[in-house]
C-alpha cells in the first residue's frame, strides 16, 4: 500500500501537462524480485516512481512506456529470464522467471484512469478486489482497465463473449479464494487472462508506552508506511517521540477506537503491569484488533489473563488467539532496535499467514504461484 500511496501523491503533485503511464506486473511464472501488483509510475521526461523488478527491467519498461504514451494504447510486455540468453533483458538478475508487465498510458480526464481508480481504495479501510483483464480476445479495448468487485461495467467488458455469465461466475469464485488467502491470483478462462488483485488497507498500529524502546519501533513502521498511533503520558514524552507518530493520544484522554478493524495492531510496551493489564482489558472488550502483542515474559501475560478472568472478564477464544506474548519472533534480539525488528517481522508473518521461519527451511518456492 505504501507504493500505491507514493504513486498517488506523485501523480497529484505532477504537472498535468506531462504525459505519463502506469506499469504493473500482471503475471509471473517462476521467480521474480517483485510479484504481481508491483507498480511503477512513468513520466514522459524519463522520471519514474516505484518499481517492477530489482532494477533490471525498469530501463526497458521506461522506453516501451514512452511508445505507449505516443500511441495512447495499452500494451503487455513480456520479459523471459528462464533461458540462458545473454541478450535477454534481465538475465543478469538470475531470477529464472517469466514476467508480464502491463503498460497503461494515463489520460487524466478518462474515467478509466488507473491512478484515480487506485485512489478509491485509499479512501476507506476495507479489503478491495481489483479486476484487470490482461488478455481479452473479444474486447481488446478492455485490456488494462481496472474494475472493482460489483462494477456494472465489468459485464460490459465481456459483452461479446458467449460465455460472459460463466466468466463472471469464475471471477466471483476466484475473489472468494483470494479473500481467504489474502493473495492475488491470475484467472485463465475462455481465451482470457484476468488479474484478480487483493489489496488490504495499510496496517494501523496502536503503541502503548513512552519509554526509549518505543522510538525504533515507530521509526521502522514509518519507513514501512504503516499508520502509527502512540498512546502515552504526553507530559513526560520526549520530543522525538512526539514528532514520529501519525497521531498522539494522551493516556488521560479517551482513546478513539472508531476505525479499528482486522488490520489494526495493538502493542503494549508500558513496562507497567497495572497499565498493561488495564489496556489489555480494553482491547479484549473491544475485540476488533487483528493482532495484540505484549512486551515481557509469557508468565507476565498469563498472570494478567488469569486476573482478568477472575475479575469476571470473558475472553473469547478468537480474541485469545490474537494475543502474542512474548511479542516478536525468536531472533535472539536484545537491543531495542533488534526487538523492534522482531516485533514487526512477527506482525508481518501473522498477517501473511506465514510462520516466520528461515526461508532456507521452506519447501518449494518463496511465493506461491499466482495462477489458477
Amino acid at each position: 500500500m505504501k507504493e500505491i500511496n507514493s504513486i498517488i501523491e506523485s501523480y497529484d503533485q505532477s504537472d498535468p501537462a506531462l504525459k505519463l503511464a502506469l506499469a504493473t506486473v500482471v503475471y509471473v511464472d517462476g521467480s521474480s524480485y517483485r510479484r504481481i501488483g508491483a507498480r511503477m509510475l512513468i513520466y514522459e521526461n524519463g522520471q519514474w516512481l516505484g518499481g517492477i523488478s530489482g532494477g533490471c527491467l525498469e530501463g526497458d519498461t521506461l522506453r516501451k512506456a514512452k511508445l505507449a504514451m505516443i500511441e495512447n494504447e495499452a500494451q503487455i510486455v513480456t520479459y523471459d529470464t528462464r533461458e540462458e540468453d545473454s541478450q535477454e533483458i534481465g538475465i543478469g538478475l538470475g531470477c529464472n522467471g517469466l514476467i508480464d508487465v502491463l503498460i497503461y498510458p494515463i489520460d487524466r480526464n478518462d474515467e478509466n484512469n488507473p491512478v484515480e481508480k487506485l485512489k478509491r481504495i485509499t479512501q476507506n479501510r476495507k479489503e478491495h478486489f481489483l479486476i484487470t483483464p490482461i488478455i481479452n480476445a473479444d474486447e481488446i479495448d478492455s485490456v488494462g482497465k481496472i474494475y472493482f468487485k460489483g462494477d456494472k461495467d465489468l459485464l460490459q467488458s465481456f459483452k461479446s463473449s458467449v460465455n460472459a455469465d460463466e466468466i463472471l461466475a469464475e471471477i466471483e469464485n476466484s475473489i472468494q479464494s483470494v479473500k481467504y488467502k489474502r493473495k492475488s491470483k491470475v484467472l485463465n478462462v475462455h481465451s482470457k487472462r484476468i488479474l484478480i488483485e487483493y489489496l488490504n488497507p495499510a496496517p494501523r498500529i496502536f503503541i502503548y508506552g513512552g519509554q526509549y524502546d518505543v522510538l525504533p519501533l515507530l521509526q521502522i513502521v514509518k519507513v514501512l508506511g504503516w499508520e502509527s498511533i502512540l498512546i502515552s503520558n504526553t507530559q513526560k514524552l520526549k520530543k522525538e517521540l512526539k514528532d514520529l507518530p501519525d497521531q498522539l493520544i494522551d493516556l488521560e484522554q479517551k482513546t478513539n477506537f472508531g476505525e479499528v478493524d482486522p488490520f489494526s495492531i495493538a502493542v503494549l510496551m508500558a513496562h507497567d503491569f497495572k497499565k498493561d493489564k488495564e489496556h489489555l482489558k480494553q482491547l479484549i472488550e473491544l475485540g476488533k484488533f487483528g493482532y495484540i502483542g505484549l512486551l515481557g515474559p509469557r508468565k507476565r501475560c498469563n498472570k494478567m489473563l488469569k486476573e482478568l478472568t477472575s475479575e469476571g472478564l470473558i475472553i473469547p477464544e478468537e480474541v485469545l488467539q490474537k494475543i502474542y506474548s512474548p511479542i516478536g519472533l525468536d531472533t535472539g534480539a536484545t537491543s531495542p532496535e533488534e526487538i523492534a525488528i522482531s516485533i514487526v517481522a512477527e506482525i508481518r508473518s501473522y498477517f501473511s499467514k506465514r510462520d516466520g521461519r528461515s526461508l532456507r527451511f521452506r519447501e518449494g518456492p518463496i511465493h506461491e504461484r499466482e495462477g489458477c
